[in-house]
């Protein structure tokens, strides 16, 4: 180790996640690793994370203790995650004189709890002061719940950092919001991930009126988009804000608000998903809302179905069919809407896409499966349900396939029959 040159030894340190190994352990070494360990590079790793929630009240001043002296000599965190939910006053105050004494750059911010404790804001305010003397933070996952007082210190925290913030990942619980970033500005964002906090929809108007804003604010620059599968879009405003993001490449979203799909024209990948207690509407209104849409660049499609018996989804699939003709990877999960109309209708699909290299296939019937084994694929994955008469003859195909692609594709195909046992056949 002696003989290495410092580069070779910042690059082995680079790779130490404990911020206190670099700051207490790695500096006792020798005077050459004491210096080594003082280098930006060395801590392009490093992860703290501040736990002042425990119920000893003594333990936990040390812990913040420790942790206020990371913050005052580390260089660099490439993760900072505060967790504060029982934070007395004292560990408040030294906290607070840590963040604030801080100069190190942070790549990560990371605020799960800081919603419902009375230290929030303090503990906020501090924390957008540190970002106002160095800037370049590009990451922020934040918990937007609790109380108004503290929702309205991480809505200023989030307006402080979002023209530098590269990657925003909200969990979304109860909130309270108006338009308190209805200015903001957001030039760099290029991902967005919206998690939900609980199982019910996010159909209320704060949400989509938060959503709103924060893609007017990064129109321009976004490219990633995640929502949850249960928030559907019933206004305006967030349908029309996300079809002004037209470079997105990656969206997955509720089929309510599938009108937005007409802005993207450079989107690679979307995943859909249905879910309502009100399918057969849905159905309709999805297929009337996707007309004229044009998603050429589209290459991976998934489709989510969820619950629902009877019901057909393949209109759907024809629809995103003919907005996105030059498809390489499917995905089709039909769950219990498979009907044997819906088959016909993934099989039309199937044929008509002459670009596909990957099929998934959850809950579709053999006319579906025999349209996937007429193509070469490079990954093909389907669970299908056969008719107890075609059972052998399916079997037969499934079985000269492998034969005859093994070398070149990988397998994985469930046939259950009707009133027989299951056969899986994997290569």
């Amino acid at each position: 180790m002696d003989g290495l040159p410092d580069e070779v030894l910042l690059n082995i340190l680079s790779f130490v996640s404990d911020a206190h190994a670099l700051l207490d352990s790695v500096p006792l070494v020798c005077w050459r690793w004491y210096r080594l360990a003082r280098d930006r590079r060395a801590w392009v790793s490093a992860k703290l994370t501040v736990y002042t929630s425990l119920t000893d009240g003594n333990h936990a001043w040390f812990l913040a203790s420790h942790d206020a002296r990371v913050l005052s000599h580390a260089p660099r965190l490439r993760a900072l995650r505060l967790i504060d939910r029982k934070t007395t006053d004292p560990q408040v105050v030294r906290l607070v004189a840590a963040l604030d004494s801080a100069g190190c750059r942070i790549d990560k911010l990371q605020l799960p709890m800081l919603h419902s404790c009375r230290a929030s804001t303090a503990v906020l305010d501090a924390l957008v002061r540190l970002v106002g003397r160095q800037p370049g933070a590009r990451s922020l996952h934040v918990y937007l719940g609790g109380g108004v007082v503290a929702q309205a210190a991480l809505y200023k925290l989030i307006g402080k950092l979002l023209p530098s913030v590269a990657e925003l990942v909200l969990e979304v619980g109860n909130i309270s919001y108006t338009t308190q970033l209805q200015d903001a500005v957001a030039p760099v964002l290029r991902t967005l991930r919206w998690t939900m906090n609980s199982s019910r929809e996010l159909r209320d108007q704060p949400n989509e009126a938060l959503l709103a804003d924060l893609l007017t604010a990064c129109s321009s620059s976004l490219r990633h988009l995640q929502l949850p599968e249960r928030m559907r879009l019933t206004s305006e405003r967030p349908v029309r804000a996300l079809a002004q993001c037209e470079a997105l490449a990656t969206l997955s979203m509720n089929a309510k608000g599938v009108d937005a799909l007409h802005g993207p024209r450079a989107l690679r990948e979307l995943s859909l998903h249905i879910r309502s207690s009100n399918p057969k509407n849905d159905f309709m209104a999805v297929e009337r809302d996707l007309a004229g849409a044009d998603l050429a660049a589209l290459r991976d499609l998934q489709l989510s179905v969820y619950r629902y018996t009877g019901t057909d989804c393949g209109k759907v699939l024809v629809a995103l069919s003919r907005a996105a003709p030059r498809l390489r990877c499917l995905s089709v999960e039909c769950c219990r809407s498979f009907s044997s109309t819906c088959d016909e209708k993934i099989s039309q699909v199937l044929l008509e896409q002459e670009e596909l290299q990957e099929v998934s296939l959850v809950a579709v019937g053999d006319v579906a499966l025999r349209a996937v084994l007429t193509k070469r694929l490079m990954k093909v994955t389907v669970d299908a349900k056969i008719p107890a008469q075609a059972m052998d003859d399916c079997t037969d195909l499934v079985v000269s396939y492998k034969k005859k692609y093994r070398q070149s594709a990988r397998g994985d195909i469930s046939l259950t029959p009707v009133m027989m046992s299951k056969q899986h056949i994997t290569w």
